[in-house]
C-alpha cells in the first residue's frame, strides 16, 4: 500500500481486519480515485460512512 511501517505501528488495529473483506477493497477504491488519506481514515469508519464520504452514496 506504499505507507511507512510506522503508519501500521501507529495504527495497530490494521491487523484486525481482513485483507479480503476491508483493506483490499477499500484499498483499491481509495488508488483508484487517486485520493491520500490515512489507513486510520480508509477502515476505522463503518461501510456507510466510508461510502458516503469515499464514494459519495449516501445512506
Amino acid at each position: 500500500m506504499k505507507k511507512p511501517l510506522k503508519a501500521v505501528v501507529e495504527y495497530p488495529r490494521y491487523f484486525s481486519y481482513s485483507l479480503e473483506g476491508r483493506i483490499k477493497p477499500r484499498f483499491w477504491i481509495i488508488k483508484s480515485g487517486n485520493i491520500d488519506c490515512s489507513r486510520t481514515d480508509m477502515l476505522a469508519k463503518n461501510n456507510e460512512l466510508f461510502a458516503e464520504e469515499y464514494l459519495g452514496i449516501e445512506t
